[in-house]
């Protein structure tokens, strides 16, 4: 679940799209609080642009709203996979969790999945969740390849 600040270069987006679609099976992208003087789609119709690119991605699924994404990806689940938030509002998006996975009904909703190859039982969230957070800043001005400047170490945030 992925998303990014309007005010990058669109080859930024396109750039950060591409490098989720050669890691990730799945990738839930949206636009959040951060447009930035984008119209509503630009920064989703540039990541997939990107994600078409990627050698992995299998399903692009894009989503409109941080909380929105957020519950898809959480009701996406399945056993074995790793769900990577990157989350537009850290605070907002903590609370979401915190009632999100403290509700006795959120189960994976596999409507909106493809049928899985193996009979598989529907996801149970664990009891406790580690949630870390990391931050990136700084972009390449020319757009020739990944750069990142200033990264802060991953840190833990609090437990579930």
């Amino acid at each position: 679940m992925y998303s990014t600040a309007g005010d990058r270069q669109n080859c930024d987006i396109e750039r950060q799209g591409e490098l989720l679609g050669n890691s990730f099976d799945e990738v839930f992208v949206y636009e959040g609080h951060y447009k930035r003087g984008r119209a509503d789609g630009e920064t989703i119709a540039l990541f997939e642009a990107g994600l078409k690119r990627g050698s992995r991605v299998s399903r692009i699924v894009p989503i409109e709203g941080a909380l929105n994404a957020c519950e898809a990806a959480l009701k996406n689940l399945r056993p074995g996979d790793l769900l990577l938030m990157q989350a537009d509002q850290v605070d907002e998006t903590l609370e979401f969790l915190d009632h999100f996975l403290n509700q006795p009904d959120n189960t994976p909703d596999e409507g909106n999945r493809p049928n899985p190859s193996t009979s598989e039982t529907a996801v149970t969230v664990p009891e406790e969740i580690s949630v870390m957070t990391s931050a990136f800043t700084g972009a390449a001005a020319d757009c020739s390849g990944p750069h990142v400047r200033d990264a802060v170490p991953q840190q833990s945030v609090g437990t579930i």
